[in-house]
């Protein structure tokens, strides 16, 4: 067992230690006190789970029923993240995201209908689950994952689920997901039409890529830190439908979703119950039926997670909030080089953005 005590510089006891957490490739393991009780175990409903527990055994599924999941966003990937990690027995969760429900969604949040258009999304996708009887626990949180009060209810979740559907939002998870040592599993599907001729898909598929502290981060992984666009342009293309050469919205349907999810919450599985070793970077596209695995390497001077960067700094620095600068570690944002870069980039592209949504309005 584990027995600990935690003093501040000057002496002074703050807080006892209950468990040790030890988070790696292999999964998360729980190191309790012996002295101290600790619910190592919620109810499982056997009859229920009894399909599950023939491929994961009673211990793996207690463990999944153990794990509080952080679901960011529950639009389309999101809401099938919620109901297949449901299903497969998840017991805790914090929802976070705010919007709410329009009519066009209803194609691709499952067990939705015209009477939820208006809802927010939490509250939307949290009656579906309840709807279940599974005994669940979730808590809401109506706004996005750039507040305070989104930020500070992260804190308290095992593991993060990105299912945004932009990069600001997604770099300011995985700065959270870094600074307090939180294991980060990001999805991501689109649609590209082919900007030569109409209505051609040229690709329909999408990523999941997974984030184990010690290991590669997102921006590791590919995500340019100096394209992500800013809060004035994301508004442009929301008002435009702005896609990839074309001034029309951009397709989005359920299937590619519920692959998405479905393969996420699959390797999510296996890194909790340790059944098999996971991916950490998964790409499909259903154009073609192909599906690749990737392997990233923790870069010493990423600007995220490199040596002397923000990686399990957690409150010892608080986060600046500057706007349109907010999604940045302080690292980064000491950066003239590239926040210059950034900063180009955005303002012509928001030229662009507008002249083509005036020029499409005179046709």
């Amino acid at each position: 067992g584990i027995q600990g005590e935690v003093f501040d510089s000057e002496g002074n006891k703050i807080m006892e230690v209950f468990s040790v957490k030890v988070i790696g490739k292999s999964g998360i393991k729980d190191f309790p006190c012996t002295e101290t009780t600790v619910e190592n175990t919620k109810d499982i409903d056997k009859e229920v789970f009894d399909r599950n527990m023939r491929w994961l055994g009673e211990e793996g599924q207690k463990k999944l029923a153990m794990t509080h999941l952080g679901i960011c966003g529950v639009g389309g990937v999101g809401s099938y993240a919620a109901l297949i990690a449901s299903g497969l027995g998840f017991r805790k969760f914090t929802i976070i995201d705010g919007d709410a429900v329009e009519a066009s969604n209803l194609n691709r949040l499952p067990g939705l209908g015209r009477r939820h258009i208006g809802v927010k999304k939490v509250e939307a996708v949290a009656e579906m689950l309840s709807s279940q009887s599974l005994g669940l626990e979730a808590r809401l949180i109506g706004s996005w994952v750039q507040d305070k009060e989104a930020r500070t209810a992260l804190k308290e979740v095992d593991i993060v689920l990105s299912c945004v559907d932009n990069n600001r939002a997604r770099l300011e998870l995985q700065t959270l997901a870094v600074r307090y040592l939180k294991p980060l599993l990001d999805f991501g599907t689109e649609i590209h039409l082919d900007s030569q001729k109409d209505n051609v898909v040229a690709s329909m598929g999408g990523q999941i890529r997974f984030y184990i502290p010690g290991g590669a981060c997102l921006v590791c992984q590919g995500l340019d830190p100096a394209r992500i666009k800013s809060p004035r342009q994301e508004d442009v293309e929301r008002l435009t439908g702005y896609v990839r050469g074309k001034n029309e919205t951009p397709p989005s349907v359920n299937i590619i979703n519920a692959v998405a999810a479905s393969l996420g919450l699959e390797l999510l599985t296996r890194y909790i119950t340790g059944f098999a070793t996971p991916g950490f970077h998964e790409r499909f596209d259903l154009i073609d039926f192909s599906f690749k695995k990737m392997s990233f390497t923790k870069r010493p001077e990423c600007l995220v997670c490199g040596d002397d960067r923000a990686e399990g700094r957690g409150d010892l620095e608080e986060y600046n909030r500057e706007p349109e600068k907010a999604s940045f570690p302080e690292p980064f944002r000491t950066d003239r080089h590239i926040g210059y870069k950034t900063d180009i980039m955005n303002r012509i592209q928001q030229v662009i953005l507008l002249l083509e949504a005036f020029l499409s309005k005179g046709k």
